[in-house]
């Protein structure tokens, strides 16, 4: 039975953004003209395509469960979001399968990997992975607009790509989260469901990223300890971009966890609403889709549930080494 759940988020607006990639626009080292930092977000890029088709898929179901009209309809805006950001990521990613990048290989590896989160878990586990996926998403982009120079040296179009991306995930954070908690409840139950869902996430990431990083870069530079201090140093390091996703995870464990308690949205979007969107992107609003009379029953947490992520992890390591070994073999053969 769905429950109705205070709204405190940001209203999303969707939008478009009039932008066409040519390779002139995306060249073969288009981060600070850096390699490794280049191979490391042209894994996220791909990798964030994958997971905000994911987002939709979920937006989606969640919106069938949902009794409150407000709520229902602020999650189908978020859903009309990321359904945009994965179309205007899949133009950049369009433009590096061109560059003989392996875009589809990369994409096909995430996807089989969130796929198996959902074959494991069950529905609701696997809303709350998307959950945390999103907190995560939405750490980067809160990171990155309080320190915008820690994207000095992008073209043009790929610095505007980016930042209206960051916009909108630091404005429509709190929309999953409001929607799955008018599914699932904000007690108890809840709780183990959104910490069961972080370690799905938090695996699910820890291995993809660096694999796909890894398939973005050539063999050179995979053999080089600079090209990955480089990688890890701008995420982790000192400052890092991630440092904040470990207290911002940590907070799924609270009772009455929200989105905002770890960032207040508004002052951001305040200093960014006239530099990283523009009124002639947005377009108009989808209807809400219809949902169901008798909301399903919402699945409990039990600790036999943490044997999930142990078969998880598991999976992954032979899904990975697979992966790796496919690819090589792709990479002998070009060579021929």
């Amino acid at each position: 039975m769905s429950v109705a759940t205070p709204q405190r988020g940001p209203i999303p607006t969707p939008r478009v953004p009039d932008l066409r990639f040519s390779e002139d626009d995306v060249p073969e080292h288009w981060f600070g003209n850096d390699p490794a930092l280049t191979a490391s977000w042209n894994a996220l890029s791909v990798i964030v395509a994958v997971a905000e088709r994911t987002f939709v898929d979920i937006g989606r179901w969640l919106v069938e469960h949902i009794e409150d009209d407000a709520i229902a309809q602020q999650t189908t805006l978020f859903m009309q979001q990321e359904a945009i950001h994965a179309a205007m990521h899949g133009r950049m990613n369009r433009i590096l399968r061109a560059q003989g990048l392996p875009v589809d290989a990369v994409d096909a590896f995430a996807k089989e990997a969130i796929e198996h989160v959902r074959a494991l878990s069950g529905t609701s586990s696997f809303m709350s992975a998307g959950l945390a996926g999103e907190q995560v998403i939405g750490e980067l982009a809160h990171a990155i607009l309080a320190n915008p120079s820690a994207m000095d040296g992008l073209p043009k179009k790929l610095r505007e790509l980016f930042f209206w991306h960051w916009y909108e995930e630091v404005e429509h954070q709190a929309s999953l989260h409001e929607g799955w908690a008018a599914v699932h409840g904000e007690d108890a139950n809840a709780r183990g469901l959104r910490v069961l869902g972080a370690a799905y996430f938090l695996l699910f990431i820890g291995f993809t990223w660096p694999i796909a990083a890894w398939a973005m870069s050539t063999r050179r530079q995979r053999r080089s300890r600079r090209h990955w201090r480089t990688i890890v140093g701008q995420m982790f390091g000192r400052p890092g971009l991630m440092r904040g996703v470990a207290s911002n995870l940590r907070s799924l464990a609270r009772v009455d966890y929200h989105p905002s308690d770890n960032h207040d949205p508004y002052p951001t979007l305040r200093a960014y609403e006239e530099s990283a969107v523009r009124p002639e992107w947005s377009v108009p609003v989808k209807a809400t889709p219809a949902r169901r009379a008798a909301p399903d029953a919402v699945p409990k947490h039990a600790a036999r549930s943490w044997l999930g992520p142990v078969r998880y992890a598991s999976w992954m390591v032979g899904h990975s080494l697979r992966f790796i070994r496919d690819h090589k073999r792709r990479e002998n053969l070009a060579q021929v």
